[in-house]
């Protein structure tokens, strides 16, 4: 029996909701895990993590709203690898102290892993489970009532502003800026005339998208280089809580060169 191997799956609800349920928890699995080592089983633990993820995504996605400016949103995957690491921090400390108890000096090892899918999965357009903050639809209303609050920039004057010129451009080619994951340059023609601006849209918009969009654009900003490529103007837009950006557009029909008043 010594060579024969078990593997031992925890269930998603198996660790509980906070760090001190999960900690309380490992501690029942490791007393049975440790059984089937004390019968000389080779034993491989796996465990599902929705829960713990939710809680991540959570955790960093609000974090990125309060200070946008020094943290980001974790995509999906690195949340998924950080809770495999603390449960399994966890579970290997419960396991390897029930083991020493017993008497028995096994090396508890914890493993990071990653799992190939299929991105045709039925399942990825039929989501059941759900992860991170879930609201209910008034609770969803609720939060897009309450707009959202930023920090006040110094004063202007009416002059000052006065100097800045918005006018409605049309784009009318994009490309994705070489050697940026961040950047598109977009030709837009304002009027009779053709600028070339750079935009820190990669995340929102494919260059495709772009084209034919009708834009609002500070065309009088100084030109200057972002990654060696010239841009001489601003594409406007909004940005939510969560830092998504959306391209400001003009309401109705507006040819380009329009001017934004």
């Amino acid at each position: 029996m010594d060579n024969k191997r078990i593997v031992v799956a925890l269930g998603r609800n198996a660790f509980g909701k906070t760090f001190p349920e999960q900690q309380q928890n490992v501690k029942k699995a490791a007393v049975a895990i440790a059984d089937l080592v004390e019968a000389k089983y080779q034993v491989v633990i796996t465990h599902s993590n929705g829960p713990q993820v939710g809680m991540i995504q959570t955790a960093m996605t609000e974090f990125a709203r309060l200070d946008p400016d020094d943290r980001t949103v974790a995509p999906m995957s690195v949340c998924g690898a950080m809770s495999e690491g603390y449960i399994g921090y966890d579970l290997q400390n419960a396991i390897r102290e029930e083991l020493i108890n017993r008497g028995i000096y096994k090396t508890v090892s914890t493993i990071i892993t990653q799992v190939r899918v299929d991105p045709f999965d039925i399942a990825f357009s039929e989501p059941s489970k759900i992860i991170g903050r879930y609201m209910t639809k008034e609770e969803a209303e609720a939060e897009e009532e309450k707009g959202i609050d930023i920090e006040p920039k110094v004063e202007i004057t009416y002059d000052d502003f006065m100097k800045m010129q918005f006018q409605v451009g049309e784009i009318i080619s994009c490309e994705a800026v070489p050697k940026s994951k961040k950047l598109l340059c977009s030709q837009v023609k304002i009027g009779s005339q053709v600028k070339q601006i750079v935009s820190g849209i990669r995340k929102y918009y494919t260059p495709e998208e772009m084209v034919g969009k009708k834009v609002m654009v500070l065309v009088n900003l100084k030109p200057a280089k972002l990654a060696g490529v010239l841009s001489e103007g601003m594409l406007l837009c909004a940005e939510d809580a969560e830092g998504n950006l959306a391209l400001m557009t003009p309401e109705k029909a507006m040819p380009s060169g329009a001017e934004i008043c």
